[in-house]
């Protein structure tokens, strides 16, 4: 999604024919942006590795980020050690600056859980740890937010167990949760248990309490034809007309910053709302949908920075506080438009299209 705005510029940008000789009017052109509509579960129904989607209702319908590392044959004797490791990191993304983002929201639920299976010729014994990790925004690092350990004793025979733990109003932004079966040792002789698994599950839900997140500068080659233009003043005016409908129970507001090798940096192209849909206060879920229009609007000032071979951008998200937010698989998200260019041009030009 981080550049989504700015492929919306580019296609724009790129509607744009560039005249070869002396231009003589200004003609405007306008160009569709397909109709497109998706919901959650069709963006993360081909994905069960990483999401996990629940439903049976339209009251009943959660979708769960999840992580898994699994460990077989998992040998067991008399002597006291650590017999399963893993570590379960979730970051928002490689393109997230987290040393200017800033995170602030409370995610409703995040559990942590350990499969045990195999069989016991005697008695087993150990513990299982659970240590949460958040981010500290002051330290740009992680930090453990808890440390808990769950003692577990099983007897002689089949075993087929889970050990779960729950952390309510966990922070949002990167995480992890390492989880550990450790100090386990059986009476007598040794095992080889058939598997533990360990899992983090976290709802998608939150308490949005005000979040920045930036991206990382990142950049997009200009093609030749439109930084002649620019230079030559030939782009009067480029609109971009999205219209929205969804239904989604969460605002955000998001600012594209542009810069050239030459031009200042941090030139604001456009402040872009995603408005709410309207929400049950209590649960956060969505009870209807919104739908709104949003234009941006680049004028001849704003093409300057388009006179480079390079351009730098960046956004940034400010997601407002605004109490809960609880996502739906059936949620769903639909956007069409069109692209809009004032163009200086000549007669030869018009013919050719």
């Amino acid at each position: 999604m981080k550049k989504y705005w700015v492929i919306f510029l580019i296609i724009g940008i790129s509607c744009i024919k560039v005249p070869k000789e002396q231009p003589k009017w200004w003609v405007t052109l306008r160009c569709p942006i397909g109709d497109s509509c998706v919901t959650v579960y069709d963006i993360l129904k081909d994905q069960p590795e990483k999401y996990e989607i629940i439903y049976e209702s339209p009251e009943i319908d959660s979708v769960f980020s999840i992580q898994r590392h699994t460990e077989t044959n998992v040998y067991v004797d008399t002597t006291t050690f650590q017999v399963f490791y893993a570590s379960l990191r979730r970051s928002l993304g490689r393109d997230i600056d987290t040393m200017r983002s800033l995170f602030r929201s409370l995610l409703f639920t995040m559990v942590g859980k350990v499969k045990i299976k195999g069989y016991a010729p005697d008695t087993i014994k150990g513990y299982v740890r659970f240590t949460p990790w958040c981010w500290d925004t002051i330290g740009d690092t992680m930090k453990i937010w808890s440390d808990d350990t769950i003692y577990f004793k099983f007897s002689p025979g089949n075993i087929d167990t889970i050990i779960r733990i729950i952390y309510p109003n966990f922070p949002f932004g990167p995480h992890k949760l390492q989880i550990r079966v450790e100090d386990t040792k059986i009476k007598t002789g040794y095992t080889n248990l058939d598997t533990i698994w360990g899992m983090k599950r976290v709802l998608f839900a939150a308490q949005l309490l005000g979040d920045i997140v930036f991206t990382k500068e990142d950049t997009f080659e200009v093609e030749k034809e439109i930084r002649k233009a620019a230079k030559k003043g030939q782009i009067a005016k480029v609109r971009i007309v999205l219209n929205f409908r969804h239904s989604i129970p969460g605002e955000a507001y998001g600012t594209i910053y542009l810069k050239g090798l030459e031009w200042p940096p941090d030139s604001v192209i456009h402040n872009f709302p995603f408005y709410a849909a309207p929400k049950d206060t209590v649960t956060g879920k969505s009870i209807n949908a919104k739908a709104w229009s949003d234009t941006l609007e680049l004028t001849k000032d704003d093409f300057n920075v388009f006179q480079d071979s390079l351009v730098f951008y960046s956004i940034k998200i400010l997601i407002p506080k605004q109490g809960k937010a609880y996502l739906r698989s059936r949620d769903s998200l639909r956007v069409n438009g069109w692209v809009e260019a004032t163009v200086l041009t000549d007669l030869e030009t018009l013919e050719e299209k």
